[in-house]
């Protein structure tokens, strides 16, 4: 036995083994290992991101006003428009039609298809303005569908699209306070293969869903699940790096965010049909699972609850992917002494 290795052996036999100190002096601190675990886990953000901003294009709402009666908007439905609709002025000075009100006298079909005859215009005492009680017509220039005209979101009802926002928003929130116990009592891994299953199930359900009400309730649920997997996996990415990279790569982690953000307005752009668009999102989301299932679990979660053979084991895999030697010794004051 070499001089160098016998003290190595006297040095960690006097006092307990980092972990920290096991990643600098023999397995590497962000070696070929790591560098794949890295990748893997951040590329969670991507999804992430789709989840957390598609309501920029699903949530849109077109331009709109009041649909006219059938009759009327069967035919000649420029001219009954101009002649039906009243007009205001935009932020910009340029008039558009009323998106909340139309004239009253729309519903009186005689009355209308005379002044038509004789090409007349409304007078004071026909100007009543009334709701749009036979829905609205959207403009489907930029986007061909979104929830708001799905489900008529505008006027009175428009608060929902904001609640929607608010109530996802509060899942985040819910999640955090939720999962990151589950996270420390069942491990990294699971949490994130479990949660990663949930979350695409509820993108199902949400791509079903009939009324605002249970997309409110869905977006809730996928908001909170949604964030017990970023923070696992945040989490599990710390602590596989040495302490030296460990702020490197938590910042670096925002340029998964990044590639995201780019491919959703990608995506958005190409398609611009919000249930399409929720699919596809959907389906990437899904893709993830397939290699969720290769990442390991977390050496220092394995120590810290005691499984000592089991983070030996990894700890053995990781310093033979880094080209790195492991001592046996050392591997065997860590079953006695787990690490911290």
């Amino acid at each position: 036995m070499s001089e160098e290795k016998q003290a190595s052996q006297e040095e960690f036999s006097s006092r307990p083994i980092d972990y920290d100190e096991v990643l600098v002096k023999h397995v590497g601190e962000f070696g070929p290992f790591q560098r794949r675990i890295y990748v893997l886990l951040g590329m969670t953000w991507v999804p992430t991101a789709y989840m957390i901003l598609n309501v920029v294009f699903i949530a849109a709402t077109p331009k709109h006003h009041c649909k006219l009666p059938a009759p009327l908007s069967d035919n000649h439905t420029a001219y009954f428009q101009d002649l039906l609709l009243p007009k205001v002025q935009n932020s910009k000075g340029e008039y558009e039609f009323d998106e909340c009100h139309m004239y009253a006298i729309a519903d009186n079909f005689s009355t209308v298809y005379t002044m038509m005859e004789f090409n007349t215009t409304l007078n004071e005492s026909q100007r009543e303005l009334t709701t749009c009680t036979n829905g609205w017509t959207y403009d489907t220039s930029i986007y061909t569908s979104t929830i708001v005209s799905q489900w008529d979101l505008v006027c009175d009802r428009k608060v929902l699209v904001t609640i929607s926002k608010s109530v996802f928003m509060a899942g985040l929130i819910a999640g955090c306070l939720m999962f990151g116990s589950v996270t420390d009592r069942f491990g990294r891994r699971p949490t994130i293969l479990a949660l990663g299953v949930v979350v695409t199930v509820l993108n199902i359900g949400i791509g079903f869903a009939e009324s605002i009400t249970l997309y409110i309730v869905l977006r809730f649920l996928v908001g909170a699940s949604l964030i017990g997997i970023v923070n696992a996996c945040f989490v599990e990415v710390i602590e596989y790096c040495g302490p030296n990279w460990r702020v490197f790569c938590g910042v670096c982690l925002d340029v998964f965010w990044c590639i995201g953000t780019f491919t959703l307005v990608l995506f958005a752009y190409l398609v611009r049909d919000y249930w399409k668009l929720h699919w596809i999102l959907t389906g990437s989301c899904g893709l993830f699972l397939l290699y969720f299932c290769t990442i390991p679990e977390s050496a220092r979660w394995l120590y810290v609850t005691k499984r000592e053979e089991k983070g030996n084991k990894l700890l053995m895999k990781l310093a033979k992917h880094n080209n790195k030697s492991l001592p046996t010794d050392l591997i065997v004051q860590t079953k006695k002494r787990h690490l911290k």
